[in-house]
């Protein structure tokens, strides 16, 4: 269990057990006024690496890095210069560092250390002898200047790329008459690289309030998507027109009021237009909107929010002046689903009608984990309905955060078009008006954060007066800041101010000061001085300055060079600012707001309770997997059993499966029945076919062809199978919804063409099994028939030599060097699907010579490491074997092919080395050189046999790292586990029991090791077949609740955790019995490899359990007793009923008496709060009923207390606590 987890549990338990000397229940647990924690435990943000970067400061460096919602509370960075520790940043130490012995020239790195093992190590992969990067672009045209700009992870790997908006200079206010150029959204890398452009073409219309764009992994899949507003000639980023290209709607005064809109969901990655409908909300007659020439009808806004406090939504806006409309929209399996429609209607009576600003902010108002939308005037709930409005209209600027810190909850602080006029802070929750800063006319700017350190809480000020105001809304000086923008700029927990390309300080009540002026740099919309965008980019917690340079030829990255005092988890994990920031490119833009307070007044904010978009946890409980097989026929002839597709069947969205574009045909194939045709491909077409998430068996076979690899999911997957209908299968994720597939040249100039397709789901998880992957050349690769070919390489045999838990991926090819198998995409899988555990061979070598030198050799193999490294993966370098003849020399070689540099290699980057030259050379001289030579077919490359031995060879020292052979997991004998019984597990190692950490039934409760204390450790064991039993929890009503590996991980130090009864394999454990009496307890989602263990072999109370590789040792055992069941009298009040009354939605409780107790109470947790709803219930009184009329579907969280003996005995209720829906 990590750290923070447990601070919070003793925080709570401690001020449970202080409180109890107060007499009144209405002591329980006073919580902090915010509700802000960054995350709700549910909500799935982006995977970020470490986002390391390097900038000139001084006469040193200026290094900073990320602190992710992922990383442990008390995980321990290692800053490397040129291999040497430098810095250690401990538990609450900052995350940046000045380097004064370093420059430009130093190769930084950064590891990760948890629980004293290094658990992730990253290079710095951005360093500048200034303190900003620069991104070249390229402009669409001299009239253009770089605006909007928002960010997005396109590829999974961790660093985010910028979308960008060009603006012309003829754009248009919509207010103003005339035609425009075209718009473009491009996409460029942080180090500088277009991916690709969107056209939107002539019927968008250039302006602030045309087009906004919506940007977020919606679909969770670890990629971003980007949604926005199309028409009729938008081009994507492949070149593919949307609708009629040829159509052009422009009036002659340049506005576009007819035609039909769209909404399109492109492609991060690609700019491939993925999906596109009609837009929610038509502009139908123009002039209901409040004028006749197409001012107030395009007023558009956009962002995304959490609704659901899962997945990221679009939210899209529509008008403000008058009607007001919002529509959420998801993306499911790449395409838009309307989530739900906001409409104020035309009619001006209606609550919320003309009450949205230019912008847009998002946060969880009401804390039930779901974020709602502000539109300015008005708050639409996560279901789409209205909140609240407070009828104050339309406004020009909005701020939403923890504002004032001593009143419970968030609030916003905006400013008013129309009467009242001025600036007000209302309460995020309930529209109540706070405090309100008066003016007589037109307000259109405002301001409020913390950003001095002499007043607690924000500050406020706007354009209403020269004035900054405190949380009380009291005037506390008379020169206020300038009122744009904001930025967490120097190293203080307070907020800086951002007007332009200049950051001021507030550092007393009339004193502002210039503390940084991004020079060369020009700022966009005005006198709005907006930057293209702020964002917590990388680095430490603050934020980057995104500005264009003077003559828009490039976006420039500022980063701040101060050093901070504090750790802070990167901006980015906190549910609201991520949300916010992509906000704030709508119309006036906004700066975002975190969901908490912070400042140096204030205690650090708890850490953000998020998950992470690469991890298999995100996915919902999963039920077993249903057969899903396809068998597919490609070519003109029509085959029974099989699919029949010709290569002119084009995808069809109904059938869910054909071929994306025309360069495909039809061809014969020597083979019988389906494999008698084929179709052949000749360009990038794909065979598309729509399939449900998860994991598949995809098997190829090969038309006519010399040699062909295939590619899925865009990847290069199966390489070099040569010969006649040659087959092959792999296993390949799908996290989109569709497989693609194509085969493509192995070899120029040879016709590569495509037989039949099998394909068949094996898993509901995307999660790859545990995986070998090679890289390699022609003695590794593959050759077919696979089964029965004359000549080998090794990597082909291995599969008869390592565990069959070990599924093999061989991406060797003939011919390859270690360059080429970067970028000739045999490394791209690999980097893809390679994850904690997985092993990565590089056994290349022999063709490298030809290309370059051992320095340029190191450098390629040194990068592959570190990639490979980066996703956890192991990596084993090999040397290669000798040739054929070497075992006859005198005096024999030592090695081939790059050894040397394989040593080095292995000793800076910490791998296993395994010495098949060696190995080879020993066994040919054992068996004669006659006997050798036979395993040869030429100078270089082993024949079959040879390919085997070979194999043997490397197995034998496979899974021996640092000399420490991995432990197979046992077979498995009869156990004497009932089914039924329920049980106590003793830790050999330790004598303390499996146990909860709380006596509370509830998802996520820790599995500890502790002394025998009732129920917190007895568990029932319930078949699940095939010699699995479930562990269920005898906490609460001992039925609900069982044992889980925590996300359906099969890694070491995977946490153990009680979670709803799902009957998941990861709740399925298999009893073990050993020699002693005792069972090891293997789980069966790690498919027995690994065992229920206590960390680091502790013997202490409170240590923690968890899954780790099956060793065989004592913390891995466990003595099952039978559990010891007692009438102990409760020192609570143990609800025994739970009653629903659906005709007046309330509920009724029954408990039962304790000894000794004079009256009971009842508390239920509201808005962060315990708050008490009896406490003068009688002793003689044993249920208690709610008021009628609560709301159905609500949850709440209710705890029961006792008095005894004048205390009332809150921790215990509070750890029995039960959460309840209302029918």
């Amino acid at each position: 269990m990590k750290s923070k987890a447990k601070r919070i549990a003793a925080a709570v338990a401690s001020a449970a057990i202080v409180l109890t000397n107060n007499v009144g229940l209405t002591s329980i647990l006073k919580a902090d006024a915010a509700y802000g924690v960054g995350g709700n435990g549910k909500a799935i943000m982006e995977y970020l690496d470490r986002g390391i970067y390097a900038v000139k400061s001084g006469n040193g460096m200026f290094v900073s890095w990320r602190w992710n919602a992922n990383d442990a509370d008390n995980a321990e960075f290692r800053l490397y210069r040129d291999d040497k520790l430098i810095y250690t940043s401990r538990s609450g130490d900052a995350t940046s560092y000045q380097d004064n012995g370093g420059g430009t020239g130093s190769k930084y790195r950064v590891d990760c250390i948890e629980g004293g093992k290094v658990v992730n190590s990253q290079s710095c992969r951005f360093t500048s002898g200034t303190n900003y990067f620069d991104i070249k672009l390229n402009r669409p045209g001299s009239q253009y200047s770089p605006n909007d700009c928002v960010v997005g992870d396109v590829d999974g790997d961790g660093q985010y790329e910028i979308f960008l908006k060009w603006d012309p200079s003829n754009q248009k206010d919509n207010s103003q008459e005339g035609k425009t150029d075209n718009v473009y959204i491009d996409c460029y890398t942080l180090e500088g690289k277009q991916l690709w452009r969107v056209d939107l073409g002539k019927n968008i219309r250039a302006g602030q309030h045309y087009t906004q764009m919506c940007v977020a992994d919606f679909d969770c899949d670890g990629k971003a998507e980007l949604i926005t507003k199309t028409a009729d000639g938008t081009k994507d980023g492949e070149g593919k027109v949307i609708g009629d290209g040829n159509k052009d709607y422009r009036n002659n005064k340049g506005y576009i009021l007819d035609g039909p809109e769209y909404m399109t969901l492109f492609d991060g990655q690609t700019g491939a237009a993925l999906d596109t409908i009609d837009f929610p909300v038509p502009r139908g007659k123009v002039s209901d909107w409040g004028d006749n020439y197409g001012n107030r009808v395009d007023r558009m806004n956009s962002g995304i929010a959490y609704l659901d406090g899962v997945h990221p939504s679009a939210i899209y806006g529509r008008g403000y002046y008058t009607r007001l409309t919002w529509t959420a929209v998801d993306v499911k399996n790449k395409k838009l689903s309307i989530r739900w429609k906001y409409d104020s209607t035309f009619n001006k009576s209606t609550k919320g009608w003309g009450c949205g600003n230019h912008n847009v902010m998002v946060a969880d108002c009401d804390n039930d984990g779901k974020q709602e939308v502000f539109t300015g005037a008005n708050c639409i709930d996560d279901n789409g309905k209205l909140l609240w409005s407070t009828g104050d209209l339309h406004g020009d600027a909005m701020h939403v955060g923890d504002l004032i810190p001593d009143r419970e909850g968030l609030e916003v602080f905006e400013c008013h078009e129309d009467k009242p006029y001025g600036e007000t802070c209302y309460d995020a929750k309930t529209g109540q008006k706070i405090f309100h800063i008066n003016h007589t006319k037109d307000t259109g700017r405002c301001c409020a954060d913390n950003v001095w350190a002499g007043s607690k809480g924000a500050e406020f000020w706007g354009a209403a007066d020269g004035n900054v105001y405190n949380t009380a809304g009291k005037k506390i000086g008379g020169t206020k800041p300038a009122q744009n923008y904001l930025i967490y700029w120097d190293g203080d927990l307070e907020r800086e101010i951002l007007d332009g390309t200049k950051i001021s300080k507030m550092t007393g009540a009339d004193k502002v000061g210039t503390i940084f002026t991004a020079s060369g740099c020009g700022s966009n919309n005005g006198t709005k001085n907006n930057p293209c965008m702020t964002v917590d980019l990388f680095g430490d917690w603050r934020e980057e300055l995104i500005l264009r340079t003077d003559d828009n030829s490039k976006l420039r990255i500022w980063c701040t060079t101060d050093t901070a005092k504090v750790r802070l988890t990167t901006l980015m994990h906190d549910m609201q600012y991520r949300a916010q920031n992509c906000c704030q490119q709508s119309a006036y833009n906004q700066p975002p707001h975190v969901s908490y307070y912070l400042s140096s007044d204030a205690s650090l904010p708890a850490r953000p309770k998020v998950r992470m978009n690469n991890d298999s946890a995100h996915t919902e409980p999963v039920t077993p997997v249903k057969d899903v097989s396809y068998k597919f026929d490609l070519g003109a002839n029509a085959q029974n059993g099989f699919t029949f597709v010709k290569s002119s069947d084009k995808y069809d969205k109904q059938k869910g499966y054909g071929f994306s574009g025309n360069d495909v045909k039809d061809v014969a194939a020597a083979g019988n029945n389906e494999l008698n045709d084929a179709v052949q491909f000749t360009g990038n077409t794909t065979f598309n076919v729509d399939v449900p998430n998860g994991l598949y068996r995809v098997k190829v076979t090969l038309g006519n062809t010399s040699r062909t690899s295939v590619y899925m999911e865009n990847m290069l997957q199966i390489v070099n199978m040569t010969g006649n209908n040659a087959v092959d299968e792999i296993i390949v994720p799908v996290r989109d919804g569709q497989l693609d597939i194509r085969a493509a040249a192995g070899k120029e100039g040879y016709a590569y063409s495509i037989s039949a397709i099998d394909i068949t789901k094996i898993s509901d998880s995307t999660d790859m099994p545990s995986t070998v992957w090679l890289c390699g050349d022609s003695t590794v690769c593959n050759y077919y028939p696979l089964d029965s070919s004359s000549q080998a390489g090794w990597g082909q045999m291995l599969g008869k030599y390592i565990d069959n838990k070990w599924y093999i991926r061989n991406m060797a090819a003939s011919g390859e060097y270690a360059k080429g198998f970067v970028e000739h995409g045999n490394f791209k899988c690999i980097e893809k699907y390679g994850k904690r555990g997985d092993v990565f061979v590089i056994s290349i070598g022999i063709n490298d010579g030809k290309y370059y030198n051992g320095d340029e050799y190191k450098k390629v193999v040194v990068d592959m490491v570190k990639r490979a490294k980066d996703k956890g993966m192991d990596v084993i370098l090999v040397k290669q074997q000798g040739r054929k003849g070497d075992y006859s020399l005198s005096p024999l070689l030592s090695s081939r092919y790059f050894a040397n540099e394989l040593d080095q290699i292995a000793s800076e980057q910490a791998c296993s080395v395994v010495d098949l030259f060696s190995l080879w050379q020993n066994y040919c001289i054992s068996i004669g050189a006659a006997k050798a030579d036979g395993m040869y077919i030429d100078n270089v490359h082993p024949n079959r046999a040879g390919a085997d031995k070979l194999a043997e060879l490397f197995a034998s020292e496979f899974g021996k790292p640092n000399g420490d052979d991995i432990v197979t997991p046992p077979t498995v004998p009869d156990t004497d586990i009932i089914d039924g019984q329920i049980y106590t597990f003793k830790n050999v190692n330790s004598g303390l029991y499996l146990s909860t950490e709380k006596s509370e039934a509830a998802n996520g409760v820790n599995i500890q090791q502790d002394a025998l204390n009732g129920k917190k450790n007895q568990f029932k064991a319930v078949s699940a077949g095939g010699g699995y039993y479930y562990l269920i929890s005898q906490l609460g009503d001992g039925k609900t609740y069982a044992l889980d590996v925590n996300g359906k991980k099969t890694d070491d130090e995977t946490n153990i955790e009680l979670y709803t009864y799902n009957m998941g394999d990861n709740q399925k454990f298999r009893f073990n019995k050993n020699s002693d009496g005792s069972y090891s307890i293997l789980t069966k989602i790690s498919n027995d490899a690994s065992a229920l263990d206590v960390s680091k072999k502790s013997k202490d109370p409170a240590a923690n359990n968890q899954q780790y590789t099956y060793k065989g040792s004592d913390n891995q055992k466990w003595y099952v007793e039978l559990a010891q069941q007692t009438d102990k009298t409760s020192v609570y009040p143990e609800i025994t009923a739970i009653e629903h009354n659906e005709q007046y939605h309330q509920i009724r409780f029954t408990w039962k008496p304790v000894d000794g107790a004079s009256n009971y109470g009842i508390a239920v947790y509201l808005a962060g709060k315990w708050r008490v709803q009896a406490q003068n219930i009688s002793s003689s009184t044993l249920s208690y009923t709610t008021p009628k009329n609560l709301t159905p579907g609500k949850s709440y969280k209710v705890a029961i207390a006792a008095k005894v003996n004048g205390q009332w005995t809150v921790t215990e209720a509070i750890e029995h606590a039960v959460t309840i829906s209302v029918r």
